[in-house]
């Protein structure tokens, strides 16, 4: 009956991967959204049409009759242009390293609830084999209380430690269930969060870089730190092209003439050519608004590498010593209380040792099974924060 009961929950979870929950997230509208607003800037951003369109004039004189059809145009000599053309190209590729910035944040948030799943359901998983385990001894502890060979302490001592594991069992269920709803509001309508399972384990995959090769790694990948290099490429550019305020022009008119000349109208060509010449005026107001600019995107872009630099440090330091204190726990206080276990179970077995020695090695070994779970995903968050300050996201 339990099987026909489990079936249907087993037939309808989704279970996923680190990999897969990636994919998921790169397609989730999310994603989309936020990529989307990068193709608004670029609309925003291109450069309108340089040359205006022709436009056609006609004068007329009335001493002597003259009158003038032409049509004119103005043409630009300088690059403005090109110029215009960068500074888009320059906009819209720091707007793309900021909305790559901000869709690694998001893997980053999704890889830490992801892994929080799989420590909860490695920690469920281990407190429900204690309950097993513990039940079984806990009917022995029962039997010995009726026959007088256990107090009623003992007895309720090990009724109080089934309902402590019980009530982290409860616990657990709470924050997978945390764990499957912010997974399921990041990837969206793909994934259910009462269905939904992670597909992986605590195992770090980050190796401890030097030092001064993570900060090289943060300072070429940080797409943070690249849309601020880029838009200070382009307030650059803009104080330049604002220092030459003048904007060389010419503007061309060609058409007919028709004039009383004598007792006849006569009809001739008409061309004339114009170019403004600036007169000397100091310095282009334009000019000190953008390099005051381009000083406050330097001054934001030092900011910024600084701030990459303490992040890494912290994040790095970090990362070592998590990593260190789970390893040096599985290796030494996990094995040694696993090993007591075993051994407690072994003599119980035999009949060399009561049930309430075997019972506490089991709390003990259950104790360090969990903290060693959570040591484990301290470091594997650890992991994923390291891994976002190198802007590397994926392992």
């Amino acid at each position: 009956m339990l099987l026909l009961v489990l079936l249907p929950a087993a037939a309808l979870a989704q279970e996923l991967t680190e990999v897969q929950a990636l994919q998921i997230l790169r397609e989730s509208s999310r994603v989309r959204e936020r990529r989307g607003r990068l193709t608004s800037t670029h609309a925003n951003t291109a450069p309108q049409a340089a040359y205006t369109g022709p436009s056609v004039n006609a004068s007329f004189e009335g001493a002597g009759r003259t009158e003038f059809f032409f049509v004119e145009q103005t043409f630009s000599l300088g690059r403005q242009d090109a110029v215009a053309k960068r500074q888009a190209e320059l906009a819209t590729d720091s707007e793309r390293a900021r909305a790559d910035f901000d869709v690694g944040r998001m893997q980053s948030r999704m890889l830490v609830e992801f892994y929080r799943l799989v420590h909860s359901q490695e920690r469920r998983r281990v407190i429900l084999d204690g309950i097993s385990q513990q039940e079984r001894l806990g009917e022995i502890v029962k039997a010995l209380e009726e026959a007088g060979e256990a107090s009623q302490r003992d007895a309720f001592m090990t009724e109080q430690n089934l309902a402590e594991l019980r009530i982290s069992l409860s616990e657990t269920e709470i924050l997978a269930a945390k764990s499957r709803g912010a997974l399921a509001d990041l990837l969206g309508g793909r994934v259910s969060a009462e269905a939904l399972r992670a597909k992986g384990t605590l195992t770090l995959a980050q190796d401890l870089v030097p030092l001064h090769q993570a900060l090289e790694m943060a300072q070429a990948n940080r797409a943070d730190l690249q849309s601020a290099i880029t838009a200070l490429e382009s307030s650059r550019l803009r104080a330049s092209s604002a220092n030459r305020d003048w904007r060389p022009s010419v503007t061309l008119q060609g058409g007919i003439k028709r004039a009383d000349v004598g007792d006849r109208l006569a009809i001739g060509p008409y061309v004339a050519v114009s170019m403004p010449v600036p007169l000397p005026r100091g310095r282009p107001p334009r000019a000190s608004s953008a390099s005051v600019a381009e000083g406050l995107i330097r001054e934001r872009v030092s900011v910024l590498r600084n701030r990459v630099v303490a992040e890494v440090q912290v994040a790095r330091e970090t990362y070592r010593i998590r990593r260190i204190a789970a390893v040096s726990y599985r290796g030494s206080v996990l094995r040694t209380a696993r090993e007591l276990k075993e051994s407690a179970l072994a003599r119980h077995s035999r009949g060399e040792s009561n049930a309430l020695g075997a019972l506490e090695s089991l709390r003990a070994a259950l104790g360090a099974e969990l903290r060693s779970l959570e040591l484990q995903a301290a470091a594997k968050v650890a992991e994923i924060e390291f891994r976002q300050v190198l802007g590397k996201i994926a392992p």
